[in-house]
């Protein structure tokens, strides 16, 4: 036995015979102090595990706070910029698949005007100098700029792409899946544009304006109210 209060009773008691009510009034006496003593160490102990305990669970909560606020802020950071880029690229589509697009009237410049006009765009030599020996200047200009224009719209898309790609552990999970959902849409549209361009094929063009019109834009509203409606969130937090 450890202890040596209840090891002394012990050994009188088995020693006893007639002494074992004087042992009684002893352990009485004694014991009462040893349990009260027994008990309070017992009880120090137990508080200080408790407050371990709780002193590391409260260091595990912080650790997850830190880490949820952290998350937060950069979602706060990102959804902004991609929806930014994701205005860009819609815009620029549309721009690019609409039959309503405006050009200058070439046909009706003069030769300074005409060259200075070639001279800020982005055609190589050999195209601008077919639209100098062609009649129909306006109509040869829209041709040869398209493939200019479908080539930057692209690395718009890109950089869209791209962006949702790497950031997108950051987006809210619908809010990721629609810009994933979007991007892809926005690549057939330009597929389905470049093919119909290539082939001469209005019908293929016209379906390119259509995913526009039935999918782009309606997905586009709905991902611009989420993702201000999530900022608004994190406003108030």
């Amino acid at each position: 036995m450890d202890d040596p209060i209840v090891e002394f009773v012990v050994n009188f008691l088995v020693a006893g015979g007639g002494g074992a009510a004087i042992a009684y009034l002893i352990f009485k006496t004694l014991g009462g102090n040893w349990i009260e003593s027994k008990f309070a160490k017992e009880l120090e102990e137990f508080k200080h595990k408790q407050a371990i305990e709780i002193q590391n669970l409260k260091i595990e909560i912080d650790a997850t706070l830190n880490g949820v606020i952290k998350i937060q802020d950069k979602e706060f950071e990102v959804l902004p910029e991609a929806l930014r880029l994701l205005h860009e690229a819609v815009n620029e589509i549309k721009s690019l698949l609409s039959f309503m697009q405006m050009t200058a009237d070439l046909d009706h410049m003069g030769f300074d005007r005409l060259e200075e006009f070639l001279a800020g765009t982005p055609l190589l030599d050999t195209q601008k100098e077919s639209i100098r020996q062609t009649e129909q200047k306006t109509l040869k200009y829209s041709e040869e700029i398209f493939w200019h224009e479908l080539n930057r719209v692209k690395k718009t898309c890109l950089n869209l792409s791209e962006y949702v790609a790497g950031n997108g552990i950051f987006f809210p999970p619908t809010i990721k899946e629609d810009f994933n959902s979007i991007v892809k849409a926005l690549h057939t549209a330009l597929v389905d544009k470049e093919i119909g361009k290539q082939m001469n094929d209005f019908k293929i063009e016209h379906e390119s304006w259509i995913r526009i019109r039935d999918e782009i834009v309606p997905l586009y509203n709905s991902i611009e109210k989420d993702v201000h409606t999530r900022l608004q969130w994190h406003g108030v937090r």
